[in-house]
């Protein structure tokens, strides 16, 4: 991650030359060996420093696509380019900027870009098969195509049983985690495949279940790194939707108030909008 951004490049070079420099005037006995140590053991922490500062960078870069969806894409093209050679980050980098299209519903461009990316993903790359099967879902789901969402929960499901805990990045907290997300792909299928008047009559209790699940998905929004600000808002648009359609108008009213108090250009807050000029509970289905 070092090497995408000019800044941490450049420091991580300063750092490694000030590493053979104080090799070189120890070896020349014009430092003491207790110094050598101390400066290397220095210098190492400033590039872990820097290690972060540039996964910092990173993130930084994925937030743009709240509102220059335009530059986040050739912004991230331009990323992938230079991680190049790094398979591990390359793949990251593109499935992360699918999912940023997908957001925003530019499902052509996203049926565009997903064969490549799929066809360069490594058989033994659990973590990145289960993602890309996971963004061939949610199309599906965006699209309100649920016929196929039972054959991905069970692909997925396949490609979390493969895991096992000595899989790097891998352990119990991330496992719960993906189990969590199928279930909320269930949830939101069985949700969201529904129209209004049968969720708040025979299926109502489907629209309860939504709020459960988003108040525990909720409970993971402190560990969510990439695309905060979009998931924060998705889960109050969904709790809210649900609200509404429960009859809650006054919880429903606060989350979508906050919902439209955003800049941010994404698609759901533009329905939540429209909502509440014209209150058509079936506009926020969409």
């Amino acid at each position: 991650m070092i090497t995408l951004f000019p800044l941490t490049l450049f420091l991580s070079v300063v750092l490694y030359a000030m590493v053979v420099g104080n090799v070189i005037l120890f070896m020349f006995d014009i430092v003491p060996f207790w110094v050598c140590i101390a400066v290397l053991v220095s210098l190492a922490i400033f590039l872990m420093g820097v290690n972060k500062l540039s996964w910092t960078l990173y993130l930084r870069s994925l937030d743009r696509c709240d509102n220059d969806p335009d530059g986040f894409i050739q912004q991230q093209e331009k990323l992938a380019m230079k991680a190049d050679k790094k398979y591990n980050l390359k793949t990251l980098i593109n499935l992360n900027m699918i999912v940023g299209i997908l957001m925003h519903e530019r499902f052509d461009e996203v049926h565009k870009r997903l064969p490549g990316i799929g066809k360069s993903i490594m058989p033994n790359d659990h973590m990145s098969k289960f993602q890309y099967i996971s963004i061939l879902l949610s199309v599906e789901m965006k699209k309100k195509n649920f016929n196929s969402v039972d054959y991905y929960i069970s692909e997925m499901r396949s490609i979390l049983s493969q895991m096992n805990l000595n899989t790097p990045g891998y352990n119990a907290n991330v496992k719960e985690k993906y189990n969590y997300i199928i279930n909320g792909y269930m949830q939101r299928a069985e949700f969201f495949s529904r129209s209004p008047e049968m969720l708040s009559g025979k299926d109502r209790y489907i629209a309860e279940n939504m709020v459960k699940y988003v108040d525990g998905m909720m409970s993971f929004s402190s560990g969510i790194k990439v695309f905060k600000n979009y998931y924060r808002l998705a889960n109050m648009y969904d709790k809210a939707v649900a609200y509404t359609i429960l009859g809650e108008k006054e919880k429903a009213d606060e989350l979508f108030n906050e919902v439209t108090a955003s800049s941010y250009l994404y698609p759901f807050i533009d329905r939540a909008r429209r909502y509440k000029e014209k209150g058509d509970v079936n506009v926020l289905m969409g």
